[in-house]
């Protein structure tokens, strides 16, 4: 579980497009976790859940893994 706190740089909880930064943490914490529980940028009073499925494999019974679409309405507009 990612505490707020635990979060390298407060501003990666605010909506925006992730930076290399944030996705090299990301990565850095599914390589020592099989999953990870982290504060949603979306949603303030959210989380997500987030695991590598393939390093998973074995260790739950029912994961289902399906191509992801963005909710449009989370796109900024143009």
């Amino acid at each position: 579980m990612v505490e707020p706190d635990d979060i390298p740089n407060p501003n990666w909880l605010a909506p925006a497009t992730p930076g290399k930064n944030q996705q090299s943490h990301g990565n850095d914490l599914l390589q020592t976790h099989a999953c990870i529980l982290i504060p949603s940028a979306v949603s303030r009073h959210s989380w997500n859940l987030i695991f590598d499925a393939v390093q998973a494999d074995g260790l739950y019974e029912d994961i289902v893994q399906e191509r992801f679409a963005l909710d449009p309405r989370l796109q900024a507009p143009s």
